[in-house]
């Protein structure tokens, strides 16, 4: 039986006071703490999602980590938080002892009070968590799980200094070359060498600012889908430019991770870069890069309007400005992936798959889409991360795929092709599955205007 507590309607009442998109989280001095390490510092609001919680599990059950056997289980970290408040204010009582001779054993309702982080809530906890939003979209009290985890993370990484060596790696390459890859940032460009790809001090007034992101310019198999996204926004005729050498990392790795001081450093030298060349509107291949400038940099001054690619590729075919040849194969299958940080953090579902809709053959739906899509595994910094405990995350997604019957599973995310393709190949699968991109499936079916031009065999040139 469903247990409703008294606190659930205030819950739902008082959800989103401060306005902020959803998937958003506080700028520090907001807080005033670095992260979260104790009860105090969450607000009054966080804290009433504990004792609204209905108990009914939905949000670890389509949680991909606590599907794939790690520790993370996003409802006991909302009940650690209100546990933790509760001992510390009342003091221990039996029901804390029996609860602690539950989890741990005869003998531990003797010791001390155990600590949030690293003593109710483990650290290997925090981590798991790839913060695509799954346990807050199911929620039917409006609990934001992710950003108590964040939080959590935060006060671990800034004020414990307690980083995870795949991390700390990363965080490394980050400061000394603005991207995760640590490759030089003098190599940004090279991407484009040949392609005669503007930049913002070529052409000053262009349209839009076309962010490549640090997959889409260091990765050798992302840059491919960078040059197919060139390809169809050169063929529609969009007019945008890059910021090349100037361009940094949006700094989501490292807010997602839990290092907000360099997130802040990172984020705010691209918002004054934008700034200072005058940038109105975005085109993003990435929906992280997308998500951050659009919903986060307005907190450090930064509004831009900003589109993810497949939205301005839909645009295009709708228009007639991009038209696609529908004599392909016809007996394909092609599955969509929705990517965590387009669907459930920015609400678009329909972008990407009205672009696959144009193209030959036919769209399938995976058996978990949109809201309730599965998470590739690689947000939340888990990119960068080994996974060592359970199934792999990626591995979970791809068998789906296979069960499926697709011949192509489209992305249109640069973490998810990567994702999606190691677990393909982990599958010996690369004969029976293809991995690319909405942009790299419509550059190869776009009919370009100088074929459109060409005479036919009946008409004399």
């Amino acid at each position: 039986m469903l247990r409703i507590p008294t606190s659930t309607l205030p819950n739902i009442f008082f959800r989103n006071l401060d306005a902020r998109p959803i998937g958003t989280l506080r700028n520090l001095e907001d807080e005033g703490d670095y992260g979260v390490g104790k009860f105090e510092q969450f607000t009054w609001k966080q804290l009433l999602d504990g004792y609204a919680c209905t108990e009914c599990a939905r949000c670890s059950n389509f949680c991909p980590a606590f599907n794939t056997g790690k520790p993370l289980s996003p409802m006991q970290v909302i009940h650690d938080v209100r546990d933790d408040m509760r001992t510390r204010m009342t003091g221990r009582g039996p029901l804390d002892a029996l609860i602690d001779r539950f989890q741990h054993g005869a003998g531990a309702e003797a010791d001390v009070v155990k600590p949030l982080i690293g003593g109710r809530t483990s650290e290997d906890v925090l981590w798991a968590c790839t913060t695509c939003g799954a346990c807050q979209e199911v929620c039917p009290v409006f609990i934001d799980h992710p950003e108590k985890i964040l939080q959590m993370r935060q006060n671990l990484v800034l004020v414990q200094e307690k980083v995870p060596t795949d991390l700390a790696r990363t965080f490394t390459n980050l400061e000394r070359n603005g991207n995760p890859w640590g490759i030089a940032a003098d190599k940004r460009m090279d991407w484009a060498d040949g392609k005669s790809v503007p930049t913002l001090d070529d052409k000053p007034d262009a349209e839009y600012l076309l962010w490549v992101g640090c997959a889409g310019a260091y990765d050798d198999r992302i840059k491919k889908q960078t040059l197919a996204l060139v390809d169809v926004l050169r063929e529609g005729g969009v007019d945008f430019a890059v910021l090349g050498l100037e361009e940094g990392c949006t700094g989501d790795p490292a807010r997602r991770s839990g290092n907000e001081m360099l997130y802040q450093m990172q984020a705010q030298q691209n918002v004054d870069t934008m700034t200072a060349k005058h940038v109105k509107k975005v085109i993003t291949a990435c929906p992280h890069c997308l998500h951050t400038i659009k919903n986060e940099y307005p907190q450090l001054g930064g509004s831009f309007e900003v589109l993810h690619h497949t939205q301005v590729i839909r645009q295009l075919v709708d228009s007639g400005k991009i038209v696609v040849a529908k004599d392909g194969d016809g007996t394909k299958k092609v599955a969509f992936h929705d990517p965590c940080y387009l669907g459930r953090w920015n609400g678009e579902y329909d972008a990407p798959r009205d672009a696959l809709d144009a193209l030959p053959g036919t769209r399938i739906e995976l058996p978990r889409n949109k809201e309730h899509g599965f998470c590739c595994g690689a947000g939340g910094g888990r990119m960068w991360m080994e996974e060592k405990t359970g199934t792999r995350v990626n591995h979970n997604r791809v068998d789906e795929v296979l069960a499926s019957g697709a011949d192509t599973v489209a992305t249109a995310c640069p973490f998810c092709t990567i994702m999606l393709q190691d677990g393909v190949n982990d599958r010996n699968a690369t004969e029976r599955v293809a991995v690319l991109n909405v942009s790299e499936l419509i550059a190869k079916s776009m009919v370009r205007k100088k074929q459109l031009q060409q005479p036919g065999p009946t008409e004399t040139p």
